[in-house]
């Protein structure tokens, strides 16, 4: 893919220039794994760009990152594509400029200049997660590359978490073959590149739903998979010996190139834009210690050439003690002859003594010497009690206490220092700072030495002082953290006067704002001022910095180029120690991005996606708002509720993408019908709801839906084909004689719609305020059917379905129950019917699933592994996302209880849509789930299309069993059904088995299978396996049934 790039860059330069006069220049393609097949892939890209840029003849050379520094120290190259690790790298010799472009990728119709890592495995694999990567093989390629495995394990590292070792780490060629050996099972997890997967996915070689990302992040508008924080794309740069006119041509006319054609589309590549901020990636190599940001120690000469000590007492201290020890020897020599002269400088030295010692005790600086051939110590000062805690005969009787009692991560370089010193002649003063250890603790000493010389300049003793610089060692970390802080933070800090003068800013500002920091330093932050903020506003929040000493909020201001941006402000005062403002500190970031992302989301909050229209949700405050304003000033309304006649034919023979198209066509058309003042929202699927306000009367009204209905009934042009459909109009009108809320008059609106609908579509039908009773009753009825089943009211019965024959228990059907608290228990036809198409109705078949799992799996640990089979409802199995909800509800069980789950699906549903029943019965089959096909014989069609649906059984309708003994007619469909059961391999169970008569005349037909009261009324969980007991010993009568 990167020499693509590098051939369709090399394109574009090459043609960049006027066909009179063509000049020579040398372009440089860094690649993951460069060969003369992939450069050559791209030829046709040339030709379609050969018109843009025709003055320059480009001498192209791709490499590899092995040889990249090679080529580039001996070939003279004009312009190169790097990543942005080999960029940096590069650029920090000084031989490049800054970047002139950065690169920008496609996918799906979306571009983006950012790139990251992802952190892939396979979808199975659900074990696997971040904290525990680091015990599995990684599979990469090119690990060198930030995108490829740096950004990932940068990632692991920001989390805290382990990082898979060198060992760990299986090395590709290229990125295709790390996604397949993890998809194939040869590796566990793999690092790739944003927009390989996809790449992947769209040339058919992977389906991403065998792939699960580790932290997946979700940012807005960013078209590829990403697990990574995001980071600037590829570089375009240039030597520095390129003349800057050149290359602005070049970047010029590679901006105004966007890449359309099918090499481009396959790779994701779109065009350039201007160069990005690699501040990221630096960041990022730094915390990795990757060239060239290596981890290096500061030196302990370097560190302390900045500070200045003066030994100078202490030196004359040290010269005149030694002075005075010599002139006393040489008294002492000629003692017999100068008594008078010797007692007189015995009590001058005793008394230099005690000044001396009375200096040294009140002074903070150790005093110390050390002999100058072995190094041992001489003498110290009394006062080193005061600084080690420890007294002067305690370190003299210690051997080798200072090499001891220094830190070990200093140690070895306070040696070399003093090693250095002794082997350049104890030339000058030796300066070191080190830790050393005082009880169980550190401190910071600056040591100082120097060497005493004789006339003949011999060195003859080392004097040395040791000073506490704890605390000022700890204001030098601070005062350095916070100028990182200052210099590297990614939020914009300005610094100004109490006047308002700005007296520094940091690289962040400079790129936010535009302006340079020569350029700002001295003005005033008004030169920022966007306009959208009232002089109000700025009174107030001056009132609050003043009052409260900070001020925080988002603001809009004006960049250099005129440019509006949002930011996040924080202002703050610092004071003096007297309490007075010195300085003023703002701290921003920008958020320009995250609020238009707010106005998006907004948008998509509260508009269709598709039509446009408003949606359910901003119709729900349109016509609150529309009733608050009705109520308070007496004006009318309609709300009309409009579902399109024929639209699902149209989905099934056309496809969906044509039924969207119909549906932006249909509500353009509505828009233009009902002209302005009206409002049309999209309620779901293709259902409309609409306000009308009423100028004169009702009639009024009327009419215009009237005119909207022939409008809707002319043909509609979708791609290529006419289309025809019609509506079904629902109106109820606002006010009534009564008060009434919001969803109560969509009901109605719906009630009215519904009955045009059964009146023969294509018509207008208005409220029928007699029926208002009955939808207020069904409405509460409804509310505490949703409040019975949080209350977990609800309860599975199960009936126990059997071999009448040889009397085998093959499972038992679960049945739901009601335990009412007041009413008892309730069978399903008092309730199920409230709950039809509605979203209640779709959480109980949830829950029924997992109950009947949940009870499987229970019987299995009792020792009896069960079948239990389930019935869903219509409205449950055409949901879009049925099969993932299934899915989802039996990951956490094992196979045994999964493929123990039977469904039962009435006939009448599989008529209603028989390609999405079939698609959902083989994947029910692929899961190990039985199907079988419920109140069989009810519904005419069936048995044309029952070839159709893979189902397993058959299940006759209990209707039909009930009434066979009386009815020849039941009787006859009954052996109808068994012998088609017997034709298409399928078992057969017949429901309503209630008299030892219907269960020999069932087996006389040739249906073993059976249930019904006469085996057994349904019954609650824990009756189940007492009943298995009782039936395996029952009475003679049932015993017949099977002779």
């Amino acid at each position: 893919m990167i020499k693509w790039i590098a051939w369709l860059l090399l394109s574009c330069i090459a043609l960049a220039a006027s066909a009179q006069e063509q000049r020579s220049l040398n372009f440089l393609v860094l690649s993951y794994s460069p060969d003369v097949t992939t450069v050559l892939r791209y030829h046709n890209l040339v030709n379609e760009l050969a018109e843009k840029l025709p003055n320059y003849q480009l001498n192209l050379k791709v490499v590899g990152s092995d040889s990249l520094e090679e080529q580039v120290d001996h070939d003279q190259y004009d312009l190169m594509l790097l990543d942005p690790v080999h960029y940096l790298r590069l650029r920090s010799s000084g031989s490049l400029s800054g970047a002139l472009l950065s690169l920008r990728r496609s996918n799906d119709g979306q571009t983006t200049s950012l790139m990251g890592g992802v952190i892939f495995t396979r979808k199975q694999n659900q074990h696997i997660r971040l904290d525990n990567l680091y015990q599995y093989p990684v599979a990469a390629s090119a690990p060198e590359f930030l995108e490829n495995y740096l950004a990932q394990i940068y990632e692991l590292k920001s989390l805290g978490l382990h990082i898979p070792s060198e060992a760990a780490l299986v090395q590709y060629d290229d990125a295709e073959q790390v996604v397949r050996s993890v998809l194939e099972g040869e590796q566990e997890t793999g690092f790739v590149r944003t927009g390989v997967l996809e790449r992947m996915a769209r040339e058919g070689k992977i389906s991403l739903e065998n792939v699960r990302i580790l932290n997946q992040q979700y940012l807005a508008g960013y078209p590829f998979l990403i697990s990574t924080r995001i980071y600037p794309e590829w570089a375009l740069v240039a030597q520095a010996q390129v003349d800057s006119e050149i290359a602005r041509e070049i970047a010029a006319t590679l901006l105004g190139v966007s890449l359309t054609g099918e090499e481009a589309l396959n790779y994701g590549i779109y065009g350039f834009m201007p160069a990005l901020d690699y501040l990221p990636v630096e960041n990022t190599l730094k915390e990795l210690s990757i060239a060239p940001y290596e981890a290096r120690t500061l030196g302990w000469i370097d560190f302390l050439k900045s500070y200045a000590v003066y030994f100078i007492l202490a030196n004359i201290i040290a010269v005149s003690l030694i002075f005075l020890s010599w002139n006393t020897y040489r008294q002492n020599q000629h003692l017999a002859r100068l008594v008078r002269k010797e007692k007189q400088a015995q009590v001058m030295l005793a008394r230099s003594n005690q000044q001396l010692d009375a200096l040294l005790s009140s002074s903070p600086t150790v005093i110390y010497s050390l002999d100058s051939e072995h190094f041992n110590l001489k003498f110290i000062s009394s006062n080193c009690f005061n600084l080690y805690h420890k007294a002067a005969d305690e370190i003299k009787k210690t051997r080798n206490w200072w090499q001891k009692s220094i830190h070990d991560d200093d140690i070895t370089r306070v040696l070399a220092n003093f090693r250095q010193w002794r082997v350049d002649g104890f030339v000058g003063t030796l300066i070191m700072t080190y830790r050393l250890l005082r009880d169980n603790d550190w401190i910071w000493i600056e040591d100082r030495l120097q060497a005493l010389r004789n006339d003949e300049g011999e060195v003859t003793l080392l004097v040395g002082a040791h000073s506490d610089v704890s605390d000022r060692h700890l204001n030098e970390e601070q005062l350095e953290l916070w100028a990182s802080v200052f210099a590297n933070a990614r939020e914009g800090i300005a610094i100004t006067n109490p006047a308002g003068d700005i007296l520094d800013v940091n690289s962040a500002f400079s790129r936010i704002t535009g302006y340079s920091r020569y350029e700002i330093i001295g003005q005033n932050p008004r030169i920022l001022n966007s306009g959208r903020q009232s002089k109000e506003f700025y009174r107030e929040m001056w009132r609050q910095i003043v009052g409260a000493g900070f001020w925080e909020g988002e603001i809009w201001n004006k960049r250099k180029d005129e440019s509006i941006y949002a930011l996040n402000l924080t202002v703050v005062a610092v004071k003096d120690t007297e309490g007075r403002v010195s300085h003023y500190i703002s701290l921003f970031s920008d958020i320009t991005r995250q609020k238009r992302n707010e106005e998006q989301l907004e948008h998509i909050a509260y508009f269709d996606a598709l039509t446009g229209l408003p949606n359910r949700t901003n119709l729900t405050n349109s016509l609150a708002i529309q009733i608050s304003y009705s109520a308070q000033y007496g004006s009318k309304f309609a709300l009309a509720f409009l579902d399109l006649d024929g639209f699902k034919e149209v989905n099934d023979t056309f496809g969906h993408d044509t039924g969207d198209l119909l549906l932006v066509d249909v509500a353009q058309r509505m828009r233009d019908t009902l002209g302005q003042g009206s409002t049309v929202a999209r309620f779901g699927g293709d259902e409309f709801v609409l306000l009308l306000p009423i100028i004169e009367n009702m009639i009024e009204v009327e009419q215009k839906l009237e005119r909207l209905l022939v409008a809707l009934a002319e043909p509609f042009r979708v791609s290529g084909a006419t289309l025809h459909i019609s509506a079904s109009i629902g109106v109820t009108y606002y006010p009534q004689n009564r008060v009434i809320e919001a969803d109560q008059l969509i009901r109605q609106a719906d009630q009215a719609m519904y009955q045009a609908k059964i009146s023969g579509r294509n018509r207008l039908k208005s409220f029928d305020l007699s029926q208002e009773d009955s939808l207020i009753e069904q409405h509460r009825f409804y509310e505490e059917l949703q409040h019975a089943y949080a209350s977990q009211q609800f309860s599975l019965y199960y009936q126990p379905k059997v071999n009448m024959r040889t009397r085998e228990v093959i499972g038992y059907e679960a049945l739901i129950r009601w335990l009412h608290p007041t009413r008892g228990v309730l069978a399903p036809a008092a309730f199920l019917p409230a709950m039809t198409n509605q979203p209640l109705e779709l959480e109980v078949g949830h829950w029924v699933i997992k109950t009947a799992l949940e009870q499987i799996e229970a019987w299995q640990k009792q020792g009896s592994l069960q079948a239990i089979s389930v019935n869903l409802a219509g409205y449950q199995l055409q949901q879009p996302n049925f099969m993932s909800e299934l899915q989802e509800i039996i990951l956490g069980f094992s196979p045994e209880v999964v493929h123990s789950l039977e469904l039962e699906i009435l006939e009448t549903s599989a008529i209603e849509d028989l390609a999405i029943v079939s698609g959902v019965i083989d994947a029910c089959k692929d899961m190990g789930i039985k199907v079988s096909l419920d109140d069989f014989g009810t519904g005419y069609s069936t048995l044309s299309h029952l070839k159709e649906l893979s189902v397993d059984m058959l299940k006759i309708d209990h209707g039909f069993v009930r009434d066979m003994l009386d009815d020849q007619n039941n009787l006859a469909i009954i052996k109808g059904v068994v012998g088609f059961a017997d034709a298409f391999s399928l078992e057969v169970i017949a429901e309503g088995v209630e008299t030892h008569e219907h269960a020999k005349r069932l087996l006389e037909l040739g249906c073993e299978l059976g249930q019904g009261y006469f085996i057994s009324r349904p019954m609650p969980a824990h009756r189940v396996l007492e009943w298995y007991d009782e039936w395996t010993q029952d009475s003679d009568e049932r015993k017949e049934c099977a002779n």
